[in-house]
């Protein structure tokens, strides 16, 4: 049991490590590229309105996702961390499961760890396909798989916060009780996905890059949370 969960725990370190190396490394070879990433880019055939980028690509994740090399980068980094998300949804839940067993567990939590799985399953398949559906080629199709995969994030959190909600009562990080910190993050991740949307509608396209980001590592947050799901030392502090 011991080897399993240390072998779990090393997935969830790997697939964490992953996405935030492909999303700096990607988006640092963005910045330093130049040439026609600085250029407009104007989207406006994809839709049924106008809509060009003046300044060339903006620093969104997915802008890492058009021009070589970041573009290799994007795909091969993402598509990986895609598949160790479908591993670690599978892990989670069976990790979980027998811990809940041993738990006054009800049937909202059961539930809420089985259906985690599927929602973190369908994330990471999403992920994968992103990963090679460049936006200035694919564009709905990108901003549909990208709002399939934070708002399946914000789900697949929440339900694992559900599921462990008793287990974790009394654990902590740095005095702050794990299940409330976890609802913050989500919360946060919640109101910057629409604060973004709402700056790219006012065209204020840096700061919903950086909406984004914030989103981004509050979703990484999230999932690094879930350490406890595979920790049988209670590393976590207690109350």
């Amino acid at each position: 049991m011991h080897h399993d969960e240390e072998r779990r725990s090393k997935l969830l370190k790997l697939a964490i490590g992953t996405i935030i190396v492909t999303a700096l490394l990607s988006q640092l070879l963005l910045q330093i590229g130049g040439g026609p990433r600085d250029e407009p880019l104007d989207f406006t055939e994809q839709l049924d309105h106008p809509l060009i980028f003046e300044d060339g690509l903006p620093p969104f994740i997915s802008s890492a996702g058009v021009y070589a090399p970041e573009s290799i980068v994007f795909g091969i980094g993402f598509t990986l961390s895609g598949i160790l998300f479908i591993l670690l949804a599978y892990e989670m839940a069976v990790c979980n499961s027998l811990k809940l067993s041993r738990h006054e567990s009800t049937n909202l939590h059961i539930w809420s760890n089985n259906l985690g799985m599927l929602v973190g399953m369908f994330t990471g398949a999403s992920l994968m396909i992103i990963s090679w559906t460049p936006m200035h080629t694919q564009l709905i199709a990108h901003v549909a798989l990208a709002l399939q995969i934070f708002y399946g994030g914000m789900l697949w959190a929440s339900l694992a916060t559900i599921s462990r909600s008793r287990i974790d009562s009394k654990k902590q990080f740095k005095n702050i009780p794990m299940n409330l910190l976890r609802w913050v993050l989500i919360a946060i991740t919640f109101i910057s996905l629409q604060l973004s949307g709402l700056a790219i509608a006012n065209d204020s396209l840096n700061l919903a890059a950086a909406l984004e980001w914030l989103l981004f590592f509050s979703q990484v947050g999230v999932l690094a949370s879930f350490q406890t799901v595979f920790d049988s030392n209670h590393s976590f502090e207690e109350e």
